[in-house]
């Protein structure tokens, strides 16, 4: 039986969540979703439930006896309905036209035939016209942020359903070492099979956070690549050879979380993969957030093995200043550096002193965004231990990268394993076997 709203705590985190399974969206988001079913009905539509609701309104006043006996305050709904719906102009027209129904076609009492004072009817006019203008006025600021709103709650309500249809799956990027070539890591990255086809993570995951959603993803895409890891861990165990280290990334709600350490550490124990396999990857935006916080709970998973990344290094405001404050085992250079490597000396000289400084500071470079031969060269001349990009491998499903790793291991240069496609990444590189550089 489904708990319900009352048995949860509301200081909860996942509360909200629980209740948006509940209830399909949150209750402030149902009048948002009313005005917006108005404002993209089609206006054929629209046009002919306005034109019921001003007959409904005068056959009601006809019905009771008369405007003495009942005050026509009916006409609002339409008036205001023609407002959200058409505007100024529709809000006018149908203020109109209810001043006319409601005034000389409407007897001040119908049994005696007595017909209303001209300065009744005209007041009321009036009055909706002033209605009509005002509402239309408010609701076109307003429709902004409205339409936001309900599309939000659509997005969330969609999300939610993918969730549960279990349409949320991973994708794994590989990550080389250049020293020898081995595919040393993957990262997960979570897509929508989304029956209109897949969707990147860009397309849904703004929604989540915004909507709080984000947490459930985070905990659906952390427990599938600790499975995965554990996985891949117990048959590289059997084949005598390496594991793929799995990273996952954290937004920065996750990273805020005061459970996470806990959760973290739970989802490691429970599918058996060793914390040193898992990577946990943070923005500089995200470390921003909570400085302090964050710096705390990046150190207690460290001390659990898990490792930790800064992703998208470069791109913030104090970029030498995070990795003096937090702890960090890999440092990824941020693709646009990469990417303009081969065009600016000046990129080239930026990153390869990230380089250098990582190397002093005992942290792991990462270039991401690999995309072509000239951009793998000047990394591998650079001596940038580690590369991603598409160059060296797209996103892929798990089985793919099964594939790759069941390949036999080749030899490098100096007679130790390499791992997996190592014939192929030497000849991206001009044919050259750069690990000799």
């Amino acid at each position: 039986m489904e708990p319900t709203v009352q048995e949860h705590d509301p200081s909860d985190r996942h509360h909200w969540t629980r209740l948006r399974r509940q209830d399909g969206v949150l209750p402030a988001a149902f009048p948002a979703r009313a005005l917006m079913a108005i404002v993209s009905s089609p206006a054929s539509v629209a046009s002919t439930g306005l034109a019921a609701m001003l007959g409904a309104s005068w056959l009601f006043i006809h019905l009771v006896g008369g405007a003495g006996i009942a005050v026509p305050h009916g006409y609002y709904v339409p008036v205001l309905f023609a407002a959200v719906r058409f505007g100024r102009s529709g809000a006018l027209v149908t203020a109109l036209v209810a001043g006319v129904l409601a005034g000389p076609l409407t007897y001040q009492q119908v049994a005696t035939g007595l017909a209303q004072t001209p300065s009744e009817w005209v007041t009321r006019t009036v009055a909706f016209v002033l209605v009509g203008q005002l509402v239309a006025w408010l609701f076109t600021h307003a429709l902004a942020s409205v339409r936001e709103d309900a599309c939000l709650a659509r997005a969330d309500r969609e999300l939610a359903d993918a969730i549960d249809a279990g349409q949320l799956s991973l994708r794994y990027q590989p990550v080389h070492d250049v020293a020898s070539w081995r595919m040393v890591g993957v990262e997960a990255l979570v897509r929508w099979d989304h029956p209109d086809g897949e969707r990147g993570p860009f397309a849904f995951l703004p929604t989540a956070e915004r909507s709080g959603r984000i947490h459930e993803v985070g905990d659906l895409v952390l427990r599938t690549a600790c499975e995965q890891g554990a996985r891949w861990q117990r048959e590289a165990r059997e084949r005598g050879t390496r594991a793929p280290v799995v990273s996952v990334n954290l937004s920065s709600q996750e990273l805020a979380a005061e459970d996470l350490v806990i959760r973290v550490r739970g989802v490691v124990e429970e599918t058996g993969l060793d914390p040193h396999k898992l990577c946990l990857e943070v923005t500089e935006g995200a470390l921003a957030h909570d400085i302090e916080g964050s710096a705390a709970r990046l150190s207690l998973l460290r001390q659990l093995g898990v490792r930790v990344a800064i992703d998208d290094f470069g791109t913030g405001y104090s970029s030498l200043a995070y990795v003096h404050r937090f702890p960090a085992d890999l440092l990824k250079i941020d693709r646009s550096f990469v990417r303009e490597m081969e065009h600016s000396q000046r990129a080239r000289t930026l990153v390869h002193g990230i380089v250098l400084l990582c190397g002093e500071l005992g942290v792991t470079a990462v270039a991401e965004g690999i995309e072509n031969d000239e951009q793998l060269r000047i990394a591998t001349d650079m001596r940038c231990p580690l590369v991603q990009g598409f160059l060296l491998g797209r996103p892929e499903t798990a089985a793919q990268i099964d594939a790759r790793l069941a390949e036999p291991e080749a030899a490098t240069a100096d007679g130790g394993p390499a791992g997996p496609a190592l014939s192929g990444l030497q000849r991206r590189v001009g044919g050259e076997d750069v690990r000799r550089r």
